[in-house]
């Protein structure tokens, strides 16, 4: 039982911990209502700042190439699936793909690994 209520406390504790660590306090003697929400206001601004700077909400790619080979259709932005139409005797392919927007992020974009299918 005395245990468990240590593990009880301490758990309070780290739940009052993270509630606080989050929160932003203004005393009363340095400001009034009005400073207290420009100052909260400025520290929301800063914040989406610093953490929407790596992010991009264009999630299209400017070209799309694949060395060696041509895709069909040809690249257009808006199109998702592309086909290679001729016989690839290679084991690996590499594919080149080129951001819309230097703030996103592409993944896939390097030497892919070809299962064969041919014995």
């Amino acid at each position: 039982m005395k245990e468990n209520m240590k593990k009880i406390i301490i758990l309070i504790v780290l739940i009052s911990c993270t509630i606080n660590y989050n929160c932003v306090y203004a005393s009363f003697a340095d400001y009034s209502d009005e400073d207290a929400k420009k100052e909260t206001e400025k520290l929301v601004q800063e914040q989406e700042k610093k953490y929407n700077v790596t992010k991009s909400s264009n999630n299209y790619l400017k070209n799309l190439k694949v060395n060696d080979y041509e895709i069909t259709p040809n690249f257009d932005k808006q199109i998702i699936n592309y086909e290679i139409k001729e016989e690839v005797f290679a084991d690996e392919i590499q594919i080149q793909a080129e951001k819309d927007d230097e703030k996103a992020f592409i993944s896939g974009n390097e030497n892919i690994t070809l299962n064969s299918r041919r014995k």
